[in-house]
């Protein structure tokens, strides 16, 4: 179970809790796997705490559909849940579209400037640079939105689609795509145009889903899905 080094906590925090937020970054953004075990006394020795507080927070995971505990069994990072995924970007769509149109007009210059730069990142960033900076680039907008609970059920749907996102932006198609996208979006927001940044947003999510269901279904075998219900 190959783990990032160099993270013993530090003193007076509740074990617990770190050790969640650790297991959970490192399923959701990596370098965990899918279907990777994970060993409870490897996690308490790198972090430097005793093995009750990993299993806790490898219990909440579970409960999160994070991590599959089976009795007498080891531990491993659940498999991608792929028959979500349908669902999970019809209301992403909604939720960032809403977003970028409610914060063009409140996004200033040094905010899209921002984008900008991340944007032009992007375009030679490696796999896992890329996907952070396309985190980025939405979240400039989702917090100028001024909307804390919007926010919070965009990031309950994030946190479920970084894992696959993160699987399939290995394909360099997907990224140039994706990027293309978000240049859209960024040109409508410059443009202080609500309704395109709108349409930009909701397309790129529209198309995020058809290329990932192109991706998954020579996987799995299964045909989910199209995705054009969102309005």
């Amino acid at each position: 179970m190959p783990l990032p080094g160099g993270d013993k906590l530090p003193i007076r925090v509740n074990a617990q809790d770190i050790a969640y937020d650790r297991i959970r970054d490192w399923i959701v953004n990596g370098p965990l796997e899918p279907g990777e075990n994970i060993r409870d006394v490897d996690v308490a020795s790198m972090l430097g705490v005793s093995r009750t507080p990993v299993r806790e927070a490898l219990i909440r995971l579970s409960q999160e559909g994070l991590v599959d505990i089976a009795r007498g069994r080891s531990t491993r990072v659940a498999d991608l849940q792929f028959g979500r995924a349908v669902h999970l970007y019809d209301l992403g769509g909604v939720l960032d579209a809403y977003a970028a149109e409610t914060a063009t007009g409140v996004l200033d210059d040094d905010a899209l400037a921002s984008m900008r730069t991340m944007l032009d990142e992007m375009a030679e960033a490696d796999v896992a640079r890329v996907q952070h900076l396309d985190e980025q680039f939405h979240d400039v907008y989702y917090h100028a939105a001024g909307n804390p609970v919007l926010l919070s059920y965009l990031e309950q749907v994030k946190v479920e689609l970084r894992r696959i996102e993160r699987a399939a932006f290995r394909d360099e198609q997907i990224r140039k795509e994706a990027f293309e996208e978000h240049t859209r979006i960024l040109t409508a927001l410059e443009a202080r145009d609500p309704q395109g940044a709108r349409d930009a947003a909701l397309k790129n999510w529209r198309n995020s889903w058809a290329r990932i269901k192109a991706w998954i279904e020579p996987q799995t075998g299964t045909v989910h899905p199209d995705h054009d219900r969102i309005a």
